[in-house]
């Protein structure tokens, strides 16, 4: 596993890599589906947190001159820094950093999705021969005599028992052909996931989350860049482009 970076006061804590811990139990082991997906996820945490605090390190060392008193030929007076360079310093930073979290994190979602089509696959598969048609749609003429509530009761007892025949019959038709809604037939499908293959659900379940933790972080990471840029905006070399920019217009209209 790739070392986690050292921690700052400069950046959030739930930047850092150790934020996906909690989700961590189905995505670590030799044999956890996903496991190098949460490899990569962290690696994308892990640079988002260390950018993170390099650049809130520097805004502040630059804020901080500003309150600084230096001398000049009129007298003393408060120090105004150039943020230019930090934004320049900030820029090169922010793509360096974005081009790799981006590139772990479309990684990371498509191994979920490859775990996803597997584990619907999985589950599907006993319906699919040319017996496994037939006898799946005797099971949904009888589901459908019956109460939704039987039929729920009746899925639920299949996939408990390892019955995958009856959950594929009704995992691979749209849901009024089992007698069911389209609530009642998610409800049916997260079941039988957990129920009849509890791993590799569970890896989908935690990729899905981590994947999320790492565009939360980027968002934070995304805040702090254009935080630095509106500073640099309103900062006093701005100021001095645009008067710059005043006088040569007004030079301009004078000469026409």
């Amino acid at each position: 596993m790739t070392a986690a970076p050292e921690v700052t006061t400069a950046a959030p804590p739930d930047l850092h890599p150790d934020a996906l811990l909690p989700h961590a139990g189905a995505l670590t082991g030799d044999d956890a589906p996903g496991a190098q997906a949460y490899l990569r996820a962290r690696e994308a945490m892990g640079e988002l947190y260390a950018s993170y605090g390099r650049i809130a390190e520097a805004v502040k060392a630059i804020e901080a001159s500003e309150h600084s008193v230096v001398s000049t030929p009129a007298g003393l007076r408060l120090g105004r820094p150039d943020l230019g360079p930090l934004v320049e310093a900030a820029q090169r930073a922010f793509e360096r950093t974005a081009r790799l979290v981006d590139a772990r994190l479309a990684s990371v979602t498509g191994d979920r999705d490859s775990l996803a089509k597997r584990l619907d696959a999985t589950l599907t598969e006993p319906s699919r021969s040319v017996l496994g048609i037939a006898q799946a749609s005797e099971i949904r003429t009888h589901l459908r005599s019956l109460t939704k509530a039987k039929v729920m009761e009746t899925v639920h007892a299949a996939a408990s028992s390892g019955d995958r025949m009856t959950v594929a019959a009704v995992l691979t038709a749209p849901p009024y052909l089992s007698g069911l809604d389209a609530e009642a037939h998610a409800t049916l499908r997260k079941a039988a996931m957990t129920t009849l293959e509890p791993l590799l659900s569970a890896s989908v379940e935690a990729l899905d989350a981590v994947a999320e933790r790492v565009r939360q972080a980027s968002k934070s990471y995304v805040g702090l860049y254009a935080r630095v840029r509106r500073g640099a905006d309103a900062g006093p070399s701005s100021r001095v482009r645009a008067a710059l920019k005043a006088l040569t217009e007004v030079r301009d209209d004078r000469a026409a």
